[in-house]
């Protein structure tokens, strides 16, 4: 799902769900990244508690978070009255049909505010999809590959983002960007992200060479 406010219209918020948090986080260049959006960036209060659960498992995405909101990169926000009639709908149902809270919190805050989601798992993709088709979605891959974000730190930047999100953070990759993303790294860093697709891996014939700026990835 295409996203054609994304970088133009400034006064349309962004709303973060857990995953692409923990997903820029593992490009190393998160911040600069988020900084070059016009939007006002929110992280919904749920998407926070999910992240502090983490720390019991050893990981500090919610330290990560906690400093964007202190330096004011990201704004925590509450769900409204609104928002908490959609997150009812979208928590409640069968496992096959229904969200975490996080991810409901992100796509009932985005609905409130007519806001971008920035949301990565499929399921939530599906739903949103399915019952909200004018929610305007943005995955990880899909910022980090836009012209602007590329245009700002560099094709190489670009690539070392990518293999960062994808080794340290596993993020998926949707379907339809993957041969951008497969281009953009080349064969030999393709090989190594165990995140990305087996069939996309298995042979250097799913990932052509491509040359960047003269340097060979």
């Amino acid at each position: 799902m295409s996203s054609p406010r994304l970088f133009a219209n400034a006064e349309t918020p962004a709303v973060f769900d857990a995953s692409p948090i923990i997903n820029l986080a593992g490009t190393q260049m998160a911040r600069r990244i988020l900084q070059l959006l016009p939007h006002t960036l929110l992280v919904p209060v749920e998407v926070q508690e999910d992240l502090r659960r983490g720390v019991a498992n050893g990981h500090s995405d919610s330290v990560f978070l906690d400093d964007l909101i202190s330096d004011g990169t990201v704004q925590l926000v509450e769900m409204g009255a609104v928002a908490k009639l959609h997150f009812e709908t979208l928590v409640t149902g069968s496992a096959q049909e229904s969200l975490d809270d996080g991810e409901a919190a992100t796509i009932a805050c985005a609905l409130e505010r007519e806001a971008i989601a920035v949301i990565d798992e499929a399921k939530a993709t599906r739903i949103c999809r399915m019952r909200h088709a004018d929610l305007e979605l943005v995955s990880t891959t899909a910022l980090l590959l836009h012209e602007k974000t590329e245009d700002a730190i560099g094709p190489d930047s670009i690539a070392e983002c990518l293999f960062g999100a994808l080794q340290a953070a596993r993020m998926r990759v949707p379907i339809e960007l993957l041969p951008q993303v497969v281009e953009r790294l080349g064969p030999d860093l393709v090989l190594q992200c165990n995140s990305l697709p087996k069939s996309v891996r298995d042979s250097k014939q799913n990932a052509p060479q491509v040359t960047i700026r003269g340097e060979d990835r």
